[in-house]
């Protein structure tokens, strides 16, 4: 079975299996498929695809890294580069994302600028992946501790999601994915907040209510994308507690899980919204809490305690730090000025005037990350 669900801003579909012949037809036979992917996809995923591929009468090449977000980086993103002009390949080769955001981000940075562009087309492996890194377009690596410094806007020509691929996902994984759907809730959409409270104990055991799910999310994040493609307004509300959570990566070196981090940053950027005046309800922040610990996912930064090594802790745990990383954030309108997302009630974004962005005072700031550190400190 295949079903479209998705035409803009590009095409999606929902797809049952992919020994099917009609979901590759749209792709010549005259060019190879180029696979970009992690090692650990490559072995978990790939070996019968590969076969059915070849059956087809394709070409098959392979290119795969390391996994997980150490790979995000300039000398991989280079090496790849590298090995696609050892390789031959023309404009017109199609270069297919396969695995989770990572992969995904990677794939599509190297699709952008290989030959100023090749056709893109992403596989998505996580929960994630589906229903967030796949949608938008977004792609890239990171540079010097900073989360995709460098990076496109490129629209893949298909996103073929397969929720059979989440059977082989440990646990901490599909939670991670469901940080993501939250903030889909909290920011746009209080249908899917209402879902999760609904159906938190059977959502990820019943495949209708799953699909559901994926198909809920990809929708919402797809309108909010072709309102703003080139994330200068309401796009950006995506972002919702992702300027911290990318403080907090960066501070761990990687050993915090970005599901967990944006856990904890939706968390301190609703805390952030009640001491600017722009959320009037304390409530909402208990309720967030309450949902993300249905999932078990992380609430504070001592939760985040046991993911991030002993050495490192005295590093996290200090709002000056959190400060300094906060600098780089890629929505800030200058070096001086941190421009956050905030919430105003629950399933709705502040629009600041159609900015959908707004620069808290300093000071207020940084009480807001003086009392998430001293959480740690008097435990």
């Amino acid at each position: 079975m295949i079903k479209e669900i998705l035409t803009q801003p590009h095409r999606a579909k929902l797809v049952s299996n992919f020994f099917s012949k009609e979901l590759f037809s749209s792709l010549s036979l005259k060019n190879p498929l180029v696979i970009i992917t992690d090692h650990h996809i490559q072995q978990l995923h790939l070996p019968p695809i590969i076969s059915h591929l070849k059956l087809l009468g394709y070409k098959v090449l392979v290119l795969a890294f390391a996994p997980g977000e150490q790979s995000k980086t300039f000398e991989v993103f280079l090496s790849l580069q590298q090995q696609l002009i050892d390789l031959g390949i023309s404009s017109g080769t199609p270069i297919l994302g396969w695995g989770g955001g990572v992969v995904l981000d990677i794939a599509g940075f190297v699709a952008a600028t290989c030959c100023r562009g090749v056709p893109l087309y992403l596989v998505p492996t996580t929960l994630t992946a589906m229903i967030d890194a796949s949608i938008g377009g977004k792609n890239g690596i990171n540079l010097q501790g900073v989360k995709n410094r460098l990076g496109t806007v490129y629209l893949p020509k298909d996103v073929w999601i397969c929720p059979e691929f989440l059977s082989t996902l440990p646990q901490h994984e599909w939670s991670y994915g469901i940080a993501e759907a939250i903030k889909h809730g909290v920011i746009a959409d209080p249908y899917i907040w209402e879902f999760l409270h609904t159906h938190h104990q059977e959502v990820f055991s019943s495949p209708k209510l799953l699909k559901e799910l994926i198909l809920r999310n990809c929708q919402v994040k797809a309108a909010i994308v072709k309102e703003d493609l080139h994330d200068r307004c309401r796009r950006k509300i995506l972002n919702f507690g992702h300027s911290i959570a990318h403080a907090i990566e960066a501070l761990s070196e990687g050993h915090v899980p970005h599901g967990k981090a944006v856990s904890v940053g939706m968390m301190i950027e609703t805390q952030l919204s009640l001491a600017c005046g722009v959320l009037w309800s304390p409530q909402v922040l208990k309720d967030l809490r309450t949902l993300l610990k249905l999932f078990h996912l992380p609430t504070t930064l001592e939760e985040l305690r046991t993911s991030i090594p002993q050495s490192l802790h005295e590093h996290v745990y200090h709002p000056g730090n959190l400060m300094r990383i906060l600098h780089y954030d890629k929505k800030n309108p200058s070096p001086k000025e941190f421009n956050m997302v905030m919430i105003e009630r629950l399933g709705k974004a502040a629009s600041f005037q159609g900015t959908y962005c707004a620069s808290p005072r300093r000071e207020v700031l940084l009480k807001v990350l003086e009392n998430e550190c001293s959480l740690m400190r008097y435990n």
